[in-house]
């Protein structure tokens, strides 16, 4: 099978309709009001739509270049490159960026990815690396200001401690699809038995963040449910 067969079957794969938990009314008004993107970052889009990828929703890729526009991050981590459209989005709204560690283990997004890289970083602030997240978090020393969190639902909790070592004293974490359709939300709206596993390890993650006091979390009912988490200055004893 041919390199771009592969890819259109797995974008289909990974294609999904995009929550309601703030009803279509209010969605649609929050996005109407996110100015439309320019230059690359529309060809980018656009090619998303176009082959239904989940790439950030306007209004969270909104509130994400808020988050950097304000802290000023110097070096990013990012577990879900996609494309790599945000990536390119959080470099846009960061003067101060240094570089971004993205990872995706997808080979065919990280082919995309890859290419997409090649054409518009021209700066060389964006590495990516191809392979299991977790396994990456493991091995990672280096420590950033904002991790961006958009990889697989089920492995939030396990990748919660490594995000919390690499992370510096008031850097952000971010993390998308906390609400996951709204299923996280009660269990009536769970529509398929395969996502059980999903929601509650997307629970979990949440509950150990809500009682954590190494982070102050804001949980958002936006796009598909964000939590947006900054890390406590540790004192030492």
């Amino acid at each position: 099978m041919s390199m771009s067969k592969d890819f259109e079957n797995i974008i289909r794969l990974q294609s999904y309709s995009l929550s309601n938990i703030t009803g279509d009314a209010v969605s649609d008004y929050i996005r109407s009001l996110v100015p439309e993107k320019q230059g690359f970052l529309k060809e980018i889009e656009d090619f998303s739509k176009e082959k239904t990828l989940a790439i950030v929703t306007p209004e969270v890729g909104s509130l994400l270049g808020l988050i950097c526009s304000i802290i000023k991050p110097k070096k990013i981590f990012e577990v879900g490159t996609c494309i790599g459209y945000s990536a390119f989005l959080m470099a846009s709204y960061s003067e101060n960026i240094e570089k971004i560690t993205t990872v995706e283990r997808n080979p065919l997004m990280y082919n995309r990815a890859i290419d997409n890289i090649k054409k518009y970083d021209k700066n060389g602030i964006i590495n990516l690396a191809i392979g299991d997240a977790l396994n990456i978090l493991e091995n990672t020393t280096d420590k950033y200001d904002l991790v961006f969190l958009d990889g697989a639902k089920g492995q939030y909790p396990n990748f919660l401690p490594h995000i919390e070592r690499i992370l510096n004293d008031g850097g952000i974490l971010f993390a998308d699809n906390v609400l996951f359709k709204g299923m996280v939300a009660s269990d009536e709206f769970l529509d398929k038995r395969r996502n059980k596993t999903i929601v509650r390890r997307v629970r979990e993650f949440l509950d150990i963040l809500s009682k954590s006091d190494k982070f102050v979390t804001s949980v958002l009912p936006i796009g598909d449910g964000v939590a947006v988490c900054m890390k406590k200055e540790q004192k030492n004893d």
